[in-house]
């Protein structure tokens, strides 16, 4: 049993266990505390688990978790991952793109509240050694607020008639109650369709 990571309220812990109920190798777990208590460790399940090894978890914002890999299609070594969890289940592993993943075994990556910087270990250069990762993401401050998108369309006749006796009155009937009297109409809808 090792490897622990702890929700951001203190009471989950998440770890990695060779325990023998689980998928193979390591498989991560994690354990509630209700009333000072910690519950028995839940496994994860088959969409983190392999018959490989799962180690080094971390959660971010109780609803992403990062960990590493032998399994999952991984491409050297261990690999780091990430899975959200949505209507309380997680969702199929994704491999974290380069330079987080090499040929090597990359892992126990961690990351700050706002996930710019943070760290992850591989041993890329023949020893394990620690990695920092700052992110480029340009800061934007005093945004406008984004607008709900509107659904204008002009509407006109291209064809042309020639009539000399007849006199012609274009009406437009857009659909949703509106009828406009003209040989161009323009009108905004609310949405699609």
């Amino acid at each position: 049993v090792g490897y622990p990571c702890i929700s951001s309220d203190g009471k989950r812990l998440y770890f990695a266990s060779e325990k023998p109920s689980g998928y193979g190798g390591y498989d991560l777990y994690y354990s509630d505390l209700v009333n000072d208590v910690w519950k028995e460790p839940v496994n994860l399940g088959q969409t983190i688990n392999t018959n490989e090894n799962e180690v080094f978890p971390f959660i971010y914002h109780d609803t992403r978790l990062y960990f590493a890999s032998r399994g999952h299609g991984s491409e050297g070594g261990l690999d780091i991952f990430y899975s959200d969890l949505i209507d309380g289940k997680w969702i199929l592993p994704v491999r974290m793109p380069k330079p987080f993943n090499s040929r090597s075994d990359d892992f126990a990556l961690v990351a700050n509240e706002e996930m710019d910087t943070g760290y992850f270990a591989s041993n890329r250069k023949g020893t394990d050694d620690i990695y920092m990762f700052v992110s480029t993401f340009p800061s934007f401050d005093k945004c406008p607020p984004q607008v709900d998108e509107e659904f204008c369309y002009e509407f006109y006749e291209s064809g042309t008639m020639s009539l000399d006796t007849t006199t012609l009155r274009y009406e437009w009937d857009l659909g949703d109650g509106t009828k406009i009297r003209d040989i161009r109409a323009q009108h905004c809808y609310s949405e699609p369709g």
